[in-house]
């Protein structure tokens, strides 16, 4: 039987992993909490198992790892992702100093597969689709800590030939997903058919659906023997689609009567004409490709917010 432990696994990225890890009957999933972790997203969620500790806490992590003894390690704790997340130390700590203590906590076990979880933020401004072998560049605190962690994973993987890889998403979209981003704030609008105010609508991301996103990292828990220790992959489509891609894709979908707003003063520092992954590497590596296409994820993310709706705009945004 696998042992899964998940870190961040109350965040959007980490509580759709736990949730389909939890459909395999040959997994145990354990998930590491803050005694103050808001768990909503895993409400209903059962056949896993919480400990609780702080990455933080080297000593009181390493009596966690050891009790769990994991086949497989799952990295998706994160801070800086929000614009009102701007504490440098609490990025540091969180992104790398939390990463450190989780790697080398574990550096007794026999595990079969690590993966951090990146960043497309590591690669910073670049006018061509990025490439793992390009020169990291981050523009924030945020994407600097993550380029930290994945610089400190390829060095431990290849000194000590460990199985422990990062995969770099790029904007991933779908359920649970916190609601003041872009998709989800435009869904909610569209189905209550409200007006949806926008900053750039030429701004440009790379969406990739959260259900493609956690089969990638299904598919390399199922199958380590695919990983080349310390390598760094894409998790992106391939394709970049513009925020006003996504708005009229969505209005389109529930023929919404929402009007478009556009503000000035809502464009962003580092809204980009270009921002997509190259995905030929990751695509060789894991035999993999998304399965959705932006108009097919976005129809799947909608019809989850209408049947979620109530419910999920009483909850908070972490």
């Amino acid at each position: 039987m696998k042992r899964i432990l998940v870190t961040g696994a109350t965040g959007f990225i980490g509580s759709n992993l736990v949730r389909l890890l939890t459909l395999d009957i040959d997994a145990e999933v354990n998930i590491i909490l803050r005694k103050n972790s808001n768990t909503w997203r895993l409400d209903g969620v059962k056949n896993i198992k919480k400990h609780y500790v702080d990455l933080s806490d080297f000593n009181a992590l390493c009596k966690v790892v050891k009790t769990i003894n994991p086949t497989h390690i799952v990295h998706c704790a994160t801070y800086g992702g929000f614009p009102a997340q701007d504490d440098e130390k609490t990025i540091f700590k969180t992104n790398f100093d939390g990463f450190f203590n989780l790697l080398n906590a574990c550096s007794g076990i026999d595990y079969k597969c690590f993966i951090n979880t990146g960043s497309s933020s590591e690669y910073g401004t670049k006018s061509k689709p990025m490439k793992e072998s390009d020169v990291l560049e981050p523009t924030t605190a945020y994407g600097v800590s993550k380029v930290a962690a994945t610089l400190y994973a390829s060095y431990y993987a290849k000194k000590n030939n460990k199985p422990v890889i990062t995969l770099r998403p790029f904007s991933p979209y779908g359920y649970f997903e916190e609601k003041q981003r872009l998709i989800p704030s435009v869904s909610i609008n569209c189905i209550k058919k409200e007006d949806i105010t926008i900053g750039n609508p030429g701004s440009v991301r790379d969406f990739i659906f959260i259900e493609d996103v956690a089969a990638l990292f299904k598919k390399i828990i199922d199958n380590p023997g695919l990983i080349k220790p310390g390598e760094a992959y894409n998790l992106g489509t391939g394709k970049q689609h513009s925020v006003a891609d996504v708005v009229k894709t969505c209005i389109e979908l529930k023929q919404s009567t929402s009007k478009i707003i556009s503000k000035e003063e809502f464009k962003r520092s580092y809204d980009n004409t270009v921002w997509v992954a190259d995905i030929a590497k990751t695509r060789k590596a894991f035999d993999w490709k998304p399965k959705h296409s932006l108009k097919e994820g976005l129809e799947k993310t909608m019809n989850w917010f209408e049947k979620n709706l109530h419910a999920y705009e009483k909850v908070g945004v972490t």
